[in-house]
């Protein structure tokens, strides 16, 4: 049977911090370390009873260290917390990580006098990497030919990109939070979009082509890829849809379809047109006839 105390089965402070990955100091208004955990003694590989009782002159060179102590200033005068740095360093195995560290007034247990700065390093590399891959989607969404429109489970507009107002003519403004059928072009009829919806609705993909119109009334023919997004839970949260302007390609492909069967000079039928319009009515007299 256990015979502590409930408070005794609590973590002291330090037994806390230390349990923390975050570097952590506390400093007293003139600037010595009165505090630090064991991630502190790792990162800057000095022990805490060198640490605690010294001051950053005494730590670090006199550059960094007054760097530090204007950052602590700054806390002190203000009375309000300051995020001072971003940085990167290399690990032992070479892997690039990013730290970020932050500082705020410490006071007494009645609010009203300052005792000191707290200081907290915290590695953000993996935010960072999201914050980049972030901005690289931003930049191939901003950039991409292919007009892009993410809906929410509703199929509400969120987003566009500028290739959906080159193409539609809509500036973004004009198409945020409307359905995507603002575009339809009366071209198909309901059961059409009905094999759309029916095809993302059970999860799938759906890849086609089908007339719009843009804001000017003109019509367009466009090859689009719709795509549910889930969350964790296998749920739909949003719709992307990316498409392109196909006109050019169907305009060359009935020049093509021209040149193969009409004389460019007189526009009649060409010798190939003619052949096989002959095969046709041979193949329609023998039946005749039979």
């Amino acid at each position: 049977m256990m015979n502590k105390e409930p408070n005794n089965l609590l973590p002291s402070l330090q037994e806390f911090l230390d349990s923390l990955d975050e570097h952590v100091w506390l400093k007293d208004l003139n600037g010595v370390y009165v505090l630090c955990n064991k991630a502190v003694e790792q990162a800057w590989n000095k022990k805490k009873s060198h640490i605690v009782g010294s001051t950053d002159e005494q730590l670090f060179g006199a550059e960094l260290a007054q760097k530090f102590i204007e950052a602590d200033q700054w806390v002190v005068d203000q009375k309000r917390p300051l995020v001072t740095d971003r940085c990167s360093q290399l690990t032992s195995n070479e892997q690039q990580h990013w730290y970020e560290t932050s500082k705020s007034p410490v006071y007494s247990t009645d609010g009203h006098t300052l005792l000191g700065v707290l200081g907290m390093t915290r590695d953000i590399s993996r935010y960072r990497q999201l914050e980049n891959q972030l901005n690289l989607t931003t930049q191939i969404f901003n950039h991409s030919r292919e007009g892009v429109v993410i809906t929410d489970a509703q199929a509400n507009i969120i987003s566009v990109n500028v290739a959906f107002s080159v193409i539609t003519g809509y500036q973004a403004e004009e198409v945020l939070g409307n359905n995507p059928r603002i575009l339809q072009s009366g071209y198909h009829d309901a059961s059409f979009y009905q094999q759309i919806w029916q095809t993302i609705r059970d999860k799938k993909p759906w890849k086609g082509e089908f007339v719009n119109r843009r804001k000017n009334g003109s019509l367009y023919p466009q090859l689009s890829t719709i795509t549910p997004v889930f969350d964790n839970e296998l749920e739909v949260v949003n719709y992307i849809c990316v498409f392109e302007d196909i006109s050019l390609r169907r305009e060359h492909e009935e020049t093509i379809k021209q040149l193969a069967h009409f004389d460019v000079l007189t526009t009649l039928p060409n010798r190939t047109t003619a052949l096989r319009e002959m095969a046709v009515q041979i193949k329609h007299s023998q039946k005749i006839g039979e």
